[in-house]
């Protein structure tokens, strides 16, 4: 069965074990309190159905004959091969989910590494299917008597061996009696390292190399917060050049097309898979198209940050550092409309907020500048665009997309090196000459 042991369980005496199809359901006495509990988590959050391992799926012939009718009756099918990490990838994979035809009938593969489990979904259905597998070679096996129209490899990131995923893929394709089109999307650069934010192991942006070689940074660098994360991360990898001919043999023999979101993305990539140059398209995402914000006049200069900013990564360091130089500055404020985990007492954290509210939140901030204080090359970066929709300046640092558009705003400004107390003063001084010139 698809679960065969429990990795912890909560406090109090076990009183009653019952196994069903392999999974071990403990009743469990807390006090006069009774909880059954499955996989060490309460059963009530199991069957929740927001959960991807709700108890149904335990009937995985029922889940996987309903799969099997639902792709074969279906005008046309797409497999999308996906991450499990949620963030803006997981949002792009609805909103194509969404956009989809009715007829079509798309069957996502995620993999779970908490419950080490692969996941098939059928997330355009009114009823909910989810079948699990243990393996991937298993997984191949159920698939293969699939005629897929399309297949899209949107992202890889968590797998236990991304390669093994490609060489599945490349099988079902060579496979097949009429080839499906295969499509891979531009997220991230984890198809160059295992590090996709390409942030080397001195945690700057590496530029695709390493004083020491590649192998060498890999090996001093930690992908995850622990061990058993930086595990997962590294996705299988045993060396830098097997893992790129791995890559570059699937894009060469496999992959039709490649969509990126951005020119300067397409640029990091051919650098590394110049083959790639003739299939990648480059197809910005949609975002909301905001009207011009007008800041009400006021003395202090108050410097915006969108989104989850907590992250090393998105520049949580950077901005950290700012607000220590703020002492500086009596008449500077720094402020995140978003999130930031245990923000600095001088750091104004405004929480989450709905995209369609930003230009208000905006005003009522009286947000002089918004600052990308991202440390990595981001792949596209929502926050820069809407930033720019509302006709507000923005800054930033000099690679990835934001520098891309960035660089070509009558009201921005392109950061050439990290360096937060340089940066701060470069922000201010910005923001008040766009100030004078209005």
């Amino acid at each position: 069965m698809w679960f065969q042991k429990i990795k912890k369980v909560g406090k109090g005496k076990v009183t009653k074990r019952i196994k069903i199809c392999g999974v071990t359901i403990l009743k469990k006495e807390k006090g006069d309190r009774l909880r059954w509990w499955v996989f060490g988590v309460p059963l009530f959050s199991v069957i929740n159905k927001k959960s991807p391992f709700y108890i149904a799926s335990i009937k995985d012939k029922e889940c996987q004959s309903k799969v099997v009718s639902s792709v074969k009756s279906a005008p046309k099918s797409i497999l999308w091969v996906d991450h499990s990490l949620g963030g803006g990838t997981d949002t792009y994979s609805r909103n194509q989910f969404a956009a989809a035809a009715d007829d079509v009938c798309i069957l996502r593969l995620q993999y779970f590494s908490a419950y080490q489990r692969y996941l098939l979904t059928l997330p355009k259905s009114a009823i909910e299917v989810k079948c699990s597998f243990a393996e991937i070679e298993e997984v191949y096996n159920f698939l293969r008597q699939f005629q897929f129209d399309e297949i899209i490899v949107n992202n890889l990131v968590g797998y236990p061996n991304s390669l093994d995923v490609l060489d599945r893929v490349a099988r079902l394709k060579k496979n097949a009696a009429k080839k499906p089109k295969v499509s891979f999307r531009g997220h991230d650069f984890q198809c160059i390292c295992p590090s996709f934010n390409l942030l080397n192991c001195d945690g700057v942006f590496c530029n695709l190399a390493y004083k020491d070689g590649c192998d060498i940074c890999l090996q001093k660098k930690m992908l995850g917060n622990n061990a058993i994360e930086n595990k997962i991360l590294r996705s299988g990898v045993e060396n830098m050049e097997s893992w790129r001919r791995g890559w570059s043999v699937f894009f060469m023999n496999t992959v039709d097309e490649v969509i990126v979101f951005s020119k300067s993305i397409k640029r990091i990539f051919c650098e590394i898979y110049p083959q790639m140059d003739s299939k990648i398209k480059v197809v910005p995402h949609k975002t909301h198209d905001f009207p011009n914000v007008k800041i009400e006049k006021h003395q202090d200069v108050n410097i915006g940050m969108l989104g989850e900013i907590s992250l090393y990564q998105k520049g949580g360091d950077v901005v950290r550092q700012m607000c220590g130089c703020l002492k500086n500055y009596p008449d500077v404020n720094l402020i995140v409309v978003g999130h930031y985990h245990n923000a600095p007492a001088n750091l104004r954290v405004t929480g989450k907020y709905r995209p369609e509210d930003l230009p208000e939140i905006m005003k009522k901030e009286k947000v002089d500048i918004v600052f990308i204080p991202s440390v990595w090359p981001e792949t596209f970066s929502y926050t820069t665009s809407e930033a720019i929709s509302m006709g507000l300046p923005v800054a930033c640092y000099d690679f990835g997309a934001p520098a891309e558009r960035v660089s070509v705003y009558d009201k921005g400004l392109v950061l050439k090196n990290i360096d937060a107390a340089a940066n701060l003063a470069q922000l201010v001084e910005f923001a008040k000459q766009i100030r004078k010139d209005l």
